[in-house]
């Protein structure tokens, strides 16, 4: 199993696996790992940290990561969501417009096309990534006349790993 590093916040990162970019666990800026300890639901202030540990609070709709010393609020409209179903049909649709979208896809069952929102006033950082080795590919098509670096037609990813960072320049849209 591979995987990679996102950072969460502060000194905080997920450690995700490659495949399908689940979370496997936390680690520290020193590669310390730890098994997230997920709390959810009705707190109404985060926990002392220290008793706590390293891990994930959510109060109403915000959330923090705790490195246990201390709590940091996760970004706004940062989302991770890993796509497995419905190739070809269903397109999947990009819908953030401020934020982190991360867009997983593993595309064993088919091709897919991955539709962007629109670059217009959109602050968004959008990945998009292949996590299969098939020959199916994952199509990342920009909104009506905008573009991906220049060019109004879509990206392809084919290979597996295959990834594409986007930041909107208000007109279209510009790989990093």
């Amino acid at each position: 199993m591979s995987e990679y590093l996102e950072k969460v916040s502060g000194d905080i990162f997920f450690v995700r696996n490659t495949d399908d970019g689940r979370i496997i666990a936390l680690q520290d800026s020193s590669g310390r790992r730890f098994n997230p300890s997920i709390t959810v639901g009705s707190l109404s202030e985060r926990p002392d940290a220290a008793k706590f540990g390293v891990g994930l609070c959510q109060i109403g709709s915000t959330l923090y990561a705790s490195d246990g010393a201390s709590w940091a609020q996760i970004a706004a409209g940062t989302s991770t969501v890993p796509v497995t179903n419905n190739p070809d049909a269903t397109p999947v649709n990009v819908t953030g417009t401020s934020g982190v979208q991360n867009i997983f896809v593993n595309a064993t069952a088919g091709n897919y096309v991955v539709n962007l929102p629109t670059a217009v006033g959109n602050t968004a950082k959008i990945t998009v990534k292949k996590t299969d080795a098939t020959a199916n590919t994952v199509s990342v098509t920009p909104l009506g006349a905008e573009t991906i670096d220049g060019i109004n037609a879509a990206t392809v990813l084919a290979n597996k790993n295959d990834k594409i960072i986007l930041y909107s320049d208000s007109t279209g849209w510009q790989s990093a």
